[in-house]
């Protein structure tokens, strides 16, 4: 197939992409930069002016949508709340309303998202794609993004919004900030470490999206998340025996609001079990479905 990537650079759309191009499929970044020389290919867009290529987007039967900016930072100021959130929305839009103009429209439109969209929920409780959006600045993101693209559906395009659970690699995201701590022994639990960590590999995000493209029944929110989620306490006693280090060192609860703020609370104290209802029913073989085995893969290839 020809599919189209925006965020093609970032740590998934890196990792799809040349999973995506392993596998014989045609892909083409939407990026901000035009394309010259080996990156002729590029299709140039930008956002902010509500502008794209429209005849290089144009023939594509996949789009990926992947890009905002970057939500995992230190702390959240009011300025980029208002930031994280209209990158999101705002890139949406643009790509929907160039959708509605195009000749040929995409078969498939995957639009990234979040399980922060269920917000901090009773680990006990199991979260499928039905659930209902939690309370807070995470679920409102999530639910604004995936907002902002539904009218695709009016146009004949099959829209997937991927719910991304907590992506493990070592080339960045939560985990690679955490193996140079685990790694001198200063790992531990956050807080009373009872949080549910919905998880997914990197390299496990390849496959399901190609899974999803050859599965017309799939549509709507998919949970990309192990179907073995496992609290913080777990995790951290897990890495800390694929790495062989102690993890002694509990972060108490203030000192995660102290250091990071809101971001703190949202992404390392709260959480939920959300497990991947959708792939499951339609019959998708997960190829990291346990923390130990996907651990252990990731540390020895390094991905």
């Amino acid at each position: 197939m020809k599919i189209a990537i925006s965020g093609a650079t970032g740590l998934i759309g890196s990792a799809l992409k040349a999973f995506l191009l392993r596998n014989g499929h045609e892909v083409d970044e939407i990026s901000r930069h035009r394309g010259r020389g080996l990156h002729k290919s590029q299709i140039f867009w930008n956002p902010d002016e509500d502008y794209i290529d429209i005849a290089a987007l144009e023939g594509h039967d996949v789009i990926v949508h992947l890009a905002g900016s970057n939500i995992s930072v230190q702390s959240w100021s009011a300025t980029y709340k208002k930031e994280i959130l209209s990158s999101r929305v705002k890139s949406t839009k643009l790509l929907v309303d160039t959708i509605q103009k195009m000749n040929k429209r995409p078969k498939i439109f995957f639009c990234a998202s979040a399980v922060g969209y269920y917000g901090n929920q009773d680990p006990y409780l199991k979260i499928n794609e039905r659930s209902l959006a939690g309370q807070g600045f995470l679920p409102k993101v999530c639910q604004e993004w995936e907002n902002a693209s539904a009218d695709l559906i009016l146009y004949g395009v099959r829209l997937v919004h991927m719910r991304f659970g907590i992506v493990l690699s070592k080339k960045g995201g939560a985990l690679a900030k955490m193996l140079p701590l685990f790694y001198f022994g200063l790992g531990g639990r956050w807080g009373l470490g009872h949080q549910k960590m919905s998880w997914i590999a990197l390299e496990e995000i390849g496959s399901i999206v190609e899974f999803i493209m050859s599965r017309d029944g799939i549509n709507g929110p998919v949970n990309f998340t192990s179907p073995n989620s496992v609290t913080n306490r777990e995790f951290t006693k897990i890495l800390g025996k694929v790495i062989f280090r102690p993890t002694l060192l509990p972060v108490p609860a203030f000192v995660i609001r102290w250091l990071f703020g809101e971001m703190g609370q949202a992404f390392l104290l709260d959480g939920c079990d959300a497990i991947p209802e959708v792939l499951q029913k339609a019959g998708y073989q997960f190829n990291y479905p346990d923390l130990r085995g996907a651990l252990q893969q990731i540390i020895k290839s390094g991905r």
